[in-house]
């Protein structure tokens, strides 16, 4: 199996955590299990986000067809699971909430804008790495992946893109958020749907990028990876002794503080299975291209 075929399976592994906490949510009543649903799909995303750039940046392919696929692919699951929320309100007789439009366009709207915004971060961070001559190779066979190249097709499309969600935003604030303003309306929807999926995005660059990363450098020293993972665990509890001290006081605050430190447990336990222990799930490792050296020619006339 290709390594890109093996980045694909991943990502469908990625679809079902989203599937599954949409389930949970759909199923479920109470706050418990909106944490829960809430959690497995920030999981499945924020995989998802990174994987995509990961294969957009450092695969073969072209850079603009990658991002299409995964703008495409993501929306398809969104759009199901949204067809899929209204046929069971449908099915349960809530014709008020059905006929909600400009919510429902809100949560679409969110998920796509937060897709994009957290996938070109992710590749210009994939992609600083590669200015650095980072590269992956198949960690079964060694044979090196060769990477996308960018070219200013690449460039002028991405820009397009992004001009075309400025024109959205500007169109929808005028025609959806406007005309239905009020406490908790589409405006509110949409900012805390954005929020949520740019936090997984971003999350997605400690919990799963650089975890990853760290498990993939196979040529490094037993030494330099003790030292780069205790440094990184290191990181993560200063972290939670500044949210311990800033926040203790607060009366749910060991809730959430166990839930979402059980969370990153979980995702950095879940890279550890993936990359480190199954090897032909993944079997990708980065390495880094030698300096290319310029040899002085002696000219034979001398």
């Amino acid at each position: 199996m290709a390594p890109t075929q093996r980045i694909v399976r991943l990502q469908w592994l990625a679809f079902g955590l989203i599937a599954l906490g949409a389930v949970i949510q759909f199923v479920g009543n109470g706050s418990v299990t909106e944490v829960v649903s809430s959690l497995v799909m920030m999981t499945g995303f924020m995989w998802f986000i990174t994987w995509s750039a990961i294969q957009s940046v450092l695969c073969p392919g072209r850079i603009w067809v990658s991002v299409l696929k995964t703008w495409l692919m993501l929306h398809t699951l969104v759009l199901l699971l949204m067809t899929v929320q209204l046929l069971n309100l449908w099915f349960q007789g809530h014709t008020t909430r059905l006929s909600n439009w400009a919510n429902h366009w809100s949560v679409v709207s969110g998920v796509s804008f937060a897709t994009i915004i957290s996938l070109l971060a992710t590749m210009f961070w994939v992609g600083g790495w590669k200015w650095f001559r980072i590269r992956l190779r198949d960690r079964l066979s060694g044979d090196p992946i060769t990477s996308a190249k960018v070219s200013l097709v690449d460039l002028m499309l991405l820009t397009t893109v992004v001009a075309i969600y400025i024109t959205v935003a500007r169109l929808q604030q005028k025609w959806v958020f406007e005309p239905n303003e009020g406490f908790l309306g589409p405006a509110f929807a949409f900012f805390i749907v954005l929020m949520v999926c740019l936090t997984a995005g971003f999350m997605g660059w400690l919990v799963v990028l650089l975890p990853t990363w760290v498990s993939m450098a196979r040529h490094w020293s037993v030494l330099r990876r003790r030292v780069v993972w205790k440094a990184f665990y290191l990181a993560w509890a200063v972290l939670a002794a500044i949210a311990w001290i800033g926040n203790w006081t607060e009366p749910n605050f060991w809730i959430t503080f166990l839930v979402t430190a059980g969370w990153i447990v979980c995702n950095l336990l879940l890279v550890h299975w993936l990359v480190v222990k199954h090897l032909t799930f993944i079997g990708l490792e980065w390495y880094r291209l030698p300096k290319v050296r310029s040899e002085k020619v002696t000219d034979p006339l001398r």
